[in-house]
């Protein structure tokens, strides 16, 4: 499971940033904080227990991808919206960091269930 390590560290990177990057002084931008750095705490634990091996990692990873939301058409939509609509410079940067962490979390899924194994009875 070791491949998972970058892909989680990757997502913790990006959205470690953007929970930086916030203003922090309203109650959506500290709620949306809080959901940045849970997102960049959790890739940290599990990137560094896939780089262990620990028996965790699969299912925390599933968790996680969750969590932040793989790519889905309302993602593609997105993107649609800031390509047309001429979004500032900065909305698409924080935009497409999102959605590279996105499909971080995609190929971490797919990983992780691949590494999910099926308990005997």
């Amino acid at each position: 499971m070791r491949v998972l390590t970058p892909l989680e560290l990757l997502t913790a990177i990006l959205y470690g940033y953007l929970g930086t990057a916030l203003p922090w002084n309203s109650t959506f931008s500290i709620v949306q904080g809080l959901h940045f750095v849970v997102v960049c705490l959790a890739g940290i634990a599990i990137g560094v227990g896939a780089w262990q091996r620990a028996r965790w990692v699969s299912k925390a990873a599933v968790f996680l991808a969750a969590w932040v939301g793989i790519p889905t058409f309302a993602s593609a939509a997105g993107v649609v919206r800031v390509i047309t609509q001429h979004a500032s410079p900065a909305v698409g940067l924080s935009f497409g960091m999102v959605l590279l962490g996105a499909i971080c979390q995609l190929l971490a899924l797919i990983l992780a269930l691949q590494g999910l194994e099926e308990r005997k009875a």
